[in-house]
């Protein structure tokens, strides 16, 4: 019996992940509305959103050591549920505080931030056909690139291409299972990697920093397992 193409089961895992996404983003919405019914809607607490990008920001730092020029790159409108037609834009407050944190050390410049445009009714990051080719062709070799958007499928080229850049990339909040093969691969150098599932909460209420560090993990090829 032959093995199946390893192509194929990229594309498999690919869908299955889309798959748990857009099944865990239903399930909020539906809890969403329901509170809404309820009245019980308030205003989003964006702190540990803003708490994510400071600890990223500080992990890059780490990884890149001396000055460096970078790119960010995320959704520029995506699904939220503070309120109706009202998106949340966790990951513009996770770049702003990313960047802030970055941007104080005065070691490191920012290229102009790529912004992906999300459709209204899409529950993850689209990337039109070639962006990705477009992005790394308009950008020096060197600059690092930090992606806090779901990452584009990549084929062998890609991976290929983008082990031969000096620049380093970074993932922000991509799912486990996605960003640990890319990290093993040695095509990332560091992924802020979410949790699936994350792990339980065991307080009444916890602070921004305490968040980050339930949901999220970090990794490298280096110790490419969540803690």
């Amino acid at each position: 019996m032959k093995p199946k193409p390893v192509v194929e089961t990229e594309e498999k895992t690919r869908h299955y992940l889309k798959l748990v996404g857009a099944l865990l983003f239903l399930i909020g919405a539906g809890w969403f509305l329901f509170r809404s019914l309820r009245g019980e809607v308030r205003e989003p607490n964006l702190k540990p959103f803003a708490s994510l990008g400071s600890y990223a920001a500080l992990e890059t730092a780490k990884l890149l050591g001396r000055a460096a020029k970078i790119l960010v790159i995320y959704d520029s409108n995506p699904v939220g549920m503070a309120g109706a037609g009202k998106p949340l834009g966790r990951q513009a407050i996770e770049v702003e505080s990313f960047k802030a944190k970055l941007g104080s050390s005065g070691r490191f410049s920012f290229a102009p931030d790529w912004k992906l445009p999300r459709p209204a009714m899409a529950v993850s990051t689209v990337w039109p056909k070639g962006e990705f080719e477009r992005l790394l062709s308009q950008q020096s070799a060197e600059t690092a690139l930090v992606i806090f958007c779901d990452p584009p499928a990549l084929n062998m080229t890609d991976k290929a291409r983008l082990k031969a850049r000096s620049g380093r990339l970074i993932l922000v909040g991509a799912l486990m299972p996605t960003a640990q093969g890319l990290v093993r691969e040695g095509v990332v150098h560091l992924a802020v990697a979410t949790r699936v599932p994350p792990r339980p909460s065991e307080k009444a209420s916890e602070s921004p920093d305490e968040w980050v560090a339930r949901v999220f993990a970090r990794l490298t090829p280096e110790t490419s397992r969540a803690p």
